[in-house]
């Protein structure tokens, strides 16, 4: 996990202490501001992050594109070649302006280890001083997204290979 920005000291101690909320009035409420916007977190992530049972009714039903075995001995596309876009998750301070042709320093070297992609872009964006849930970066990420496929339009992303790391739920 990447931070530099917390530091955490754990000290020992006999004595156990009483801590008591501190009492707040409607009045004072009002005056702190919003520091941030609420989002919707659909009931199936909701399981996930609480450890509850993921409800049966909720569960996505997707139709499967490609069979995936670990069993395969040779490294080849079982669909149909698309192009792909790689997008890092939170860590990286930089930002280029357009789609790049590598990453290695995120990513490694994935030439000749993605058969299914025709061709390999990655958006470098950055997740260091933007959050995930900035509405900034999630334009900025579709517009990347968008970018890489011909047969995408201006709202539909098409015939697109998708790879994120940690980016949230």
């Amino acid at each position: 996990m990447y931070s530099d920005d917390v530091d955490i000291t754990v000290q020992y101690v006999n004595k156990t202490f009483d801590i008591t909320a501190p009492e707040v009035t409607t009045s004072e409420t009002r005056k702190c501001p919003v520091v941030a916007a609420p989002s919707f977190v659909a009931s199936n992530r909701k399981a996930l992050l609480s450890g509850r049972p993921i409800p049966a009714q909720e569960t996505r039903r997707l139709k499967t594109e490609i069979d995936f075995s670990w069993g395969d001995s040779a490294c080849a596309c079982k669909s149909t070649p698309r192009p792909c876009i790689f997008i890092h998750g939170m860590g990286v301070a930089t930002e280029k302006q357009t789609n790049q042709d590598s990453l290695s320093s995120y990513w490694g070297n994935l030439t000749g280890h993605a058969p299914c992609c025709l061709t390999i872009k990655y958006a470098e964006l950055n997740t260091v001083n933007t959050s995930w849930t900035d509405d900034t970066l999630q334009q900025k990420v579709c517009d990347r997204t968008l970018a890489v496929s011909k047969t995408s339009t201006k709202s539909t992303i098409a015939d697109t290979i998708i790879v994120t790391h940690l980016l949230g739920i």
